[in-house]
C-alpha cells in the first residue's frame, strides 16, 4: 500500500493505492487507511475524488437553500468565475461586484469614504474588507457576502503595505469576520491563491455555521 502526495497550486491531493489480487480484501484496508488520514487532517480535507472547493461550497449552499454574493477587488471577478464553473450554480449564486476602483467600493458597497483615505485604514484593510462583505450581502440580499481586497503587485499602491497583502471577509447570518493573509507571488498566481483562500475561508465558515 502506498500514499502519494500530488500537489497543485492551492491544494494537495492524497492518493492511497493498494496492490494485490483480492479487491475484497484490499478495499476495506484502503478505507481504513483513509479513515486514519481523515482523523489527522480533519477539516483540512475539503473533498474527495473530483470534488473542488467551489463544488463543495455549492453543495452546502444548495442543501441549506442559502445564497452567496461576492465583492471582489484584487481578484477581479476570478472568485465568481470559479463559482460559476459549477453546473447549477444559479441555484445559490446571486452575483458579484468587481469593486476595483475605490469609488465603486464607496458608491455601490457603502464603504465609508473616510476609511478609504490616506488618513484612514486604506482600501486594503480589515475595516474596508468588513464593510465590503456586509455591503454586497445587503445590496444583493444574500445570506453570505464575501469580499477580497489586496495588493496583487508587482508594485505596491504607494502605501506602506506590502505586495501580497490581502484581507478577506465573510458576512453571514451569524456575523462578519475578516482575516489577513500574505500571499506574495507573481500577479497571476497571487490572484489564484487569493481566490482559493477566499473559497476555503467560506467553506470553513459554512461548516462553523452548520
Amino acid at each position: 500500500m502506498k500514499l502519494a502526495y500530488l500537489p497543485s497550486p492551492g491544494s494537495v491531493r492524497l492518493r492511497i493505492s493498494a496492490y494485490g489480487d483480492n479487491a475484497e480484501i484490499l478495499r476495506p484496508e484502503v478505507e481504513a487507511e483513509g479513515a486514519k488520514l481523515e482523523a489527522i487532517l480533519g477539516t483540512k480535507i475539503y473533498g474527495y475524488n473530483k470534488e473542488t472547493l467551489e463544488s463543495v461550497i455549492g453543495g452546502m449552499l444548495r442543501q441549506r437553500k442559502q445564497t452567496l454574493a461576492l465583492a471582489e477587488s484584487c481578484t477581479g471577478g476570478n472568485i465568481a468565475h470559479h463559482i460559476t464553473l459549477v453546473p447549477g450554480s444559479s441555484d445559490y449564486f446571486i452575483g458579484g461586484i468587481v469593486s476595483y476602483d475605490n469609488s465603486v467600493k464607496i458608491n455601490l458597497l457603502g464603504v465609508n469614504a473616510e476609511d478609504m483615505e490616506w488618513g484612514g485604514a486604506g482600501a486594503v484593510s480589515e475595516t474596508v474588507a468588513l464593510q465590503m462583505a456586509e455591503g454586497v450581502r445587503k445590496a444583493l440580499n444574500a445570506d453570505y457576502g464575501v469580499s477580497v481586497t489586496g495588493i496583487a503587485g508587482p508594485a505596491s499602491d504607494n502605501t506602506s503595505k506590502p505586495v501580497g497583502m490581502v484581507w478577506i471577509a465573510i458576512a453571514g447570518p451569524k456575523g462578519t469576520k475578516a482575516k489577513e493573509f500574505m500571499l506574495k507571488d507573481a500577479r497571476e498566481r497571487f490572484i489564484d491563491r487569493a481566490t482559493l483562500t477566499a473559497l476555503n475561508m467560506l467553506r470553513l465558515q459554512l461548516l462553523a455555521d452548520s
